[in-house]
């Protein structure tokens, strides 16, 4: 063995008991420590503590569990009212709480180029098939104004266009205003004109979950 390899040796020997040493008077250190607490009560009062921090967990989720069920429960029993109300009032008047229709023509999905009023007056709110729309009270008969889009109801269907056009009151219906109403997609008015009886209901340009 040469000189530098005993070297090597030696200072290999000597930090291997050098950190035998260290890990041996901290390991020591630690024990003690821990004996300490043990005797001073520290352990114990760190298991009631936590024994405490788990039963205001399981207390909090104890509460969630009661709350939980019943907010769901709060919110189906909503959602089924409002379907109710919705499904009653589909062919009927709206009162003053709003209901939801879907759309299940095309009439109003575009504007027809020949349509224009849509476009001199920059009308953009076209409803799609299929939209969910909120409905609402329809206001007094002669608060309706030209281009609100009204649901009113012919032959047992519902239909929802623009009012395109009013005639007031006049010799031929002294009582009430006659409305023309037409779809943004449709190139014609509507056949005849639509008497607030006829009407149910006045989307003002909301739509549901859109």
């Amino acid at each position: 063995m040469t000189g530098f390899e005993l070297y090597t040796l030696v200072v290999c020997l000597f930090v291997y008991i050098l950190f035998v040493v260290l890990f041996t008077i901290l390991i020591t250190w630690i024990v003690k420590q821990y004996v300490k607490q043990l005797r001073a009560g520290i352990e114990d009062e760190q298991i009631i503590k936590e024994f405490q921090q788990e039963s205001n967990r399981s207390e909090r989720n104890g509460f969630l569990q009661k709350v939980i069920p019943i907010f769901f429960c709060a919110l189906f029993s909503v959602v089924f009212l409002f379907s109710t109300y919705s499904a009653i009032t589909q062919d009927g008047k709206v009162g003053f709480i709003p209901t939801v229709k879907v759309v299940s023509s095309g009439s109003m999905a575009d504007k027809y180029e020949g349509n224009e009023y849509l476009f001199d007056n920059n009308i953009n709110n076209q409803i799609q098939v299929f939209d969910l729309v909120v409905l609402h009270k329809l206001p007094d008969e002669m608060d309706i104004q030209l281009y609100d889009i009204i649901v009113y109801e012919v032959d047992d269907v519902m239909v929802v266009h623009r009012v395109v056009g009013i005639e007031e009151p006049n010799d031929k219906h002294p009582n009430q205003r006659y409305f023309m109403l037409q779809g943004d997609n449709v190139r014609y008015p509507d056949k005849f004109p639509v008497t607030y009886s006829q009407m149910k209901s006045i989307y003002r340009d909301q739509k549901f979950l859109t």
